[in-house]
């Protein structure tokens, strides 16, 4: 096996931990092993240039995220979803510049805290999922420079801030997931300039105003959901009021879904849960 370039053990009830000896393979290019029963610690990560991909999403893998995560610097693709990962996130995170699809969703362990810095660099991301994972206070004015964006989540967290205008500015963004935090004020008119946008969840914040005459406006938004008592949307498909608490709760994003190796880890759809829809090709693929 020393010549392993591609391992996929995902959905296999796998049980145990994960060797530091298992990635330690000079020619490993894409390591699945999501949605096993794996637990523990992840280990420290090797220096190397050939993984690509690492899914280790939904298992039960705790502790932090290590430091050493730096040293897969050409890793263009990591999930690490739905474990009980806690801690903080390490700012060598950010070396990692090649980054195109990043999901640290459900994690909910992790130490509370503002919009991980360390994103700032990662100008290549294509997608990035905070979806609850204890993020605090506003999203920063630099999201602009993330301007390969095709999915930003940032869901079921504390954000309390407006929504800056420089979101306007993310002219590849398809999905813009802001529901359940606590944000403030109008939904900005820049908006209005994201003319891929194809779903937006504003829903269960403290947003108020009119999207009417922006949002309303954008010919491709199919699926819109805010709360319309508070934010006037005659163009929303789904309006929710405040003594609906479970309006809109199901889990959007159903994980990364994240396409096999075989496709290369590109994603050729997006998959929503049921109550929204239930596949949302990519603008630029093909059906699966």
């Amino acid at each position: 096996l020393h010549d392993l370039q591609v391992l996929d053990l995902s959905n296999n009830q796998l049980e145990g931990h994960l060797g530091r000896g298992l990635l330690w393979r000079r020619d490993l290019r894409y390591v699945a092993l999501n949605h096993n029963n794996l637990e523990g610690s992840l280990p420290e990560l090797p220096h190397t240039i050939s993984l690509t991909s690492l899914a280790l999403q939904d298992n039960f893998f705790q502790g932090t995220i290590p430091s050493s995560i730096r040293n897969l610097i050409n890793l263009k693709h990591l999930d690490v979803s739905n474990n009980r990962l806690s801690g903080t996130f390490p700012n060598s995170m950010g070396l990692l510049t090649n980054l195109q699809y990043l999901f640290l969703t459900g994690n909910n362990q992790f130490v509370s805290g503002p919009f991980p810095e360390f994103a700032r660099n990662l100008t290549r991301l294509q997608e990035l999922s905070l979806q609850a994972t204890s993020r605090t206070g506003a999203i920063p004015d630099w999201i602009h420079s993330l301007s390969e964006l095709v999915l930003l989540d940032v869901s079921r967290n504390d954000f309390n801030s407006t929504i800056p205008t420089v979101i306007g500015e993310l002219s590849e963004l398809e999905y813009l997931l802001l529901n359940r935090n606590k944000l403030t004020g109008w939904v900005p008119h820049p908006i209005t300039h994201l003319k891929k946008l194809r779903m937006l969840l504003l829903d269960r914040n403290s947003l108020t105003g009119s999207v009417k005459g922006s949002v309303c406006r954008l010919g491709g938004v199919s699926v819109l959901v805010a709360d319309c008592e508070e934010v006037e949307c005659p163009c929303c498909s789904l309006c929710c009021k405040d003594s609906e608490g479970s309006c809109n709760d199901g889990t959007i994003l159903s994980e990364s879904y994240d396409p096999m190796w075989g496709n290369g880890f590109e994603r050729p759809a997006f998959n929503y849960s049921a109550d929204v829809m239930y596949i949302m090709p990519r603008a630029n693929t093909n059906e699966p």
